[in-house]
């Protein structure tokens, strides 16, 4: 029986939800996803996948295909996994008569994918941000000269492509190293951002809120000895700050950063979505996917992920891992859910940041060779079935 729907185009963090699904049920789950998750067909978390396109061409056959499984499973569940999820999601809500996991509305999910809207929103409520510019290159593939981007954002600035989750950013002082970075940024999408660079340490912050209230949160910042799940009042602050004022409901993820000089907390980024380090916070206590679809009972406050150091790479690689192999809690399930399946065997290597793109190269490796051996074998099945029938 199929019980959860899982939507999304980004493979990575859909990996991550289909994780998260299995270290709390068994129960079954398809995912509606774009060309980068087709390699999940191959995994044992994944039902089934079909593929989308998230234009709006495919929004038709989307409203069919949750119908056909609605059918079947009238308690079925769906999970927008990421920002293009939940647009195709918003666009047909008002057609799907499915449970849907808690989803910001379409105004404030443009708001927190779009560095400008958030700008103002984090100026008019009170919330500090860097100085930000969004680079979009003009019809003859030209970006800003160096000099206005320096006198509109400061030097030095940090580039990097749009979108919270990108990694890679360069920090610019120079006309030189603005060159070198943008012809390393050759084939990255049409829109860049420049913003003001802010000396600190960075922190990722893993959200879900209901109505404007933080339910659950987590703060994780990636170190020399791995990926530590933290506590700071500032940050914390800063979180239920945007949550209230922007009446968010759902997952969200936030890049911010402590200044190492004065102490203060700045917010860099936002997306509205679910995050590809979803394991982690399930290995210290708190499984977000399982927490937007039934909130555990709980007297008051929020619900947070212990402190400490959660593992680096794959679970499996931590000998501290091993003893919990055959747990039947929540860390065990997803330690055996990881390890016996085939596309989140590629986090065996890497550190977090790197781990799902990792992951999906394996995965993706290792599909084809499946779809050789498949292709390989179809001759061979027609020719024993013809001398069969002979």
């Amino acid at each position: 029986m199929i019980n959860f729907i899982v939507v999304g185009s980004k493979g990575s963090v859909i990996l991550a939800v289909l994780q998260a699904i299995r270290s709390f049920t068994d129960a079954r789950s398809v995912v509606i996803g774009g060309e980068d998750s087709r390699h999940l067909r191959w995994s044992t978390l994944c039902e089934r996948h079909c593929a989308m396109r998230f234009d709006g061409s495919d929004d038709d056959r989307f409203v069919s295909i949750v119908g056909h499984f609605m059918s079947r499973t009238p308690h079925l569940v769906l999970i927008p996994a990421d920002s293009e999820g939940a647009r195709l999601v918003n666009r047909v809500r008002d057609r799907l008569s499915v449970n849907i996991i808690p989803t910001p509305d379409r105004p404030t999910l443009e708001m927190m994918d779009d560095p400008t809207q958030l700008q103002r929103f984090c100026t008019l409520h009170g919330i500090a941000t860097p100085r930000t510019c969004l680079l979009r290159r003009q019809p003859g593939g030209e970006l800003p000269a160096f000099h206005a981007l320096a006198a509109e954002v400061g030097l030095p600035f940090a580039l990097r492509r749009a979108g919270c989750g990108d990694a890679g950013s360069q920090v610019i002082s120079s006309q030189a190293e603005y060159e070198l970075a943008l012809n390393q940024l050759a084939g990255a999408p049409d829109q860049l951002l420049a913003q003001a660079w802010v000396e600190g340490d960075e922190v990722d912050i893993g959200l879900l809120a209901d109505r404007g209230q933080v339910s659950v949160l987590s703060l994780q910042q990636n170190g020399a000895d791995g990926l530590r799940f933290i506590s700071h009042a500032g940050l914390e602050a800063m979180a239920a700050r945007l949550c209230q004022a922007s009446a968010y409901h759902g997952p969200l993820r936030l890049r911010a950063r402590i200044n190492r000089s004065t102490g203060e907390v700045c917010l860099l980024g936002s997306q509205a979505q679910f995050w590809e380090s979803l394991p982690t916070a399930i290995w210290r206590g708190v499984n977000f996917v399982a927490e937007s679809i039934r909130q555990t009972p709980r007297q008051e406050g929020v619900r947070r992920p212990l402190p400490g150091l959660a593992f680096r790479s794959h679970p499996l690689v931590c000998a501290d891992a091993w003893k919990r192999f055959f747990s039947s809690d929540e860390p065990g399930r997803l330690l055996r859910a990881m390890t016996l399946d085939v596309c989140s065997l590629g986090t065996l290597i890497g550190s977090p940041r790197s781990m799902p793109r990792q992951g999906e190269g394996l995965s993706r490796r290792v599909a084809r060779r499946f779809e050789s051996m498949r292709r390989h074998a179809a001759p061979a099945a027609t020719r024993t079935l013809q001398r069969e029938h002979v």
